[in-house]
């Protein structure tokens, strides 16, 4: 289901928060009150929190030590030393500037696995950043020569999706989550 993460659209393309809206069990009380909480762009899935808190948003999207993990199938096969490249920062070029250092784990099983023809010629890393620059991932891994074919948010700080059971389930977070894997304790 693609979808783009903006309150409205002007082409009339489904938004997230929109499809939050028609839910059923969503709460008709925070109807036009929630913001997302960064955003994806519309060929990327994944994790999305919703909040009617500008401090919250702030908080993620501001805060280098809140991470946000991705899963990402590129083209080709990374060497050692392109994947310790992206590790270090590379430029985003645009005017973005370097990326911050960040985690990359390719995933070896992946590699060994030849049975599956969705990944032949293609390599699955996770990438875990601490920064949000206008299409990040995608463009560190255009900088170092292997395009980005797959594209999921898996994490935000310690919320992942392990908790919803489906694509385009939404749940609200407790505060116990907000406090301790957002670390975010909310003004009272």
């Amino acid at each position: 289901m693609q979808q783009i993460t903006t309150n409205s659209d002007e082409l009339g393309r489904t938004t997230a928060i929109q499809s939050l809206y028609d839910s059923p069990n969503f709460p008709l009380e925070l109807i036009n009150e929630l913001d997302a909480v960064g955003r994806l762009d519309k060929n990327t899935s994944g994790l999305l929190l919703f909040t009617n808190s500008g401090d919250l948003i702030h908080h993620v999207t501001s805060t280098r030590s809140i991470p946000k993990t991705y899963r990402a199938r590129i083209m080709g096969v990374p060497s050692l030393q392109l994947v310790d490249k992206m590790r270090a920062g590379v430029d985003l070029k645009g005017g973005l500037g370097m990326s911050a250092p960040c985690i990359v784990e390719p995933d070896i099983q992946h590699l060994l696995d030849e049975s599956s023809s969705a990944s032949a010629g293609s390599t699955w890393l996770t990438i875990t950043i601490t920064e949000g620059k206008n299409r990040q991932i995608r463009r560190m891994c255009h900088e170092i020569g292997h395009g980005c074919i797959d594209l999921k948010r898996i994490a935000i700080g310690g919320l992942n999706l392990s908790t919803v059971e489906n694509e385009g389930d939404f749940r609200e977070l407790t505060m116990n989550e907000i406090s301790q894997k957002l670390h975010f304790n909310p003004p009272f």
